[in-house]
């Protein structure tokens, strides 16, 4: 008995199946007032035992870091081809005007449409982006087509976001 007495037993009436399944659950706390529910022990990793939301979260953690490397590899070609830290400076300026731009816009289509499908088809045009990108530096265009491009993945990011 003196092992069941250094812990509070936690009873409650109204719901006695709930109580017993989450017994362990109890702490030296004080019992709740009635009608009120007791503090659950919060599980950090809950969200991470859902399917969808793990593939959520590696989509969007690659994603991510082929934004950054893309970048930095922009950023690279951009100094290499031009050696202006203007040139560098308007790389961030084509992105963030159609952000500034569209973002009442793009929270409308948020509010109306399906968020999965916006953020599949921002996810598709900046992939597309991203390979003109690529075919511009492999032949050498002009630098207008690489802020041409960063602007259209700037609008992108605007309904993704």
């Amino acid at each position: 008995m003196s092992g069941l007495q250094s812990r509070r037993i936690c009873v409650y009436r109204w719901n006695q199946a709930y109580w017993e399944a989450s017994m362990q659950d109890c702490t030296d706390e004080e019992p709740p007032a009635a009608g009120r529910h007791p503090r659950r022990r919060h599980d950090p990793y809950a969200a991470l035992r859902l399917r969808d939301y793990r593939r959520l979260l590696a989509g969007g953690l690659i994603a991510s870091m082929g934004m950054q490397m893309q970048t930095a590899a922009l950023g690279w070609e951009i100094y290499e081809r031009t050696r202006s830290a203007w040139a560098l400076g308007w790389v961030g300026l084509a992105q963030i005007i159609p952000v500034m731009a569209l973002f009442l816009p793009a929270g409308h289509t948020a509010d109306r449409f399906d968020r999965r499908r916006i953020i599949m088809v921002t996810q598709g045009m900046i992939a597309l982006c991203s390979m003109g990108m690529a075919w511009v530096s492999f032949h050498r265009l002009s630098i207008v087509w690489i802020y041409v491009i960063l602007f259209l993945i700037g609008a992108c990011r605007a309904f993704h976001q």
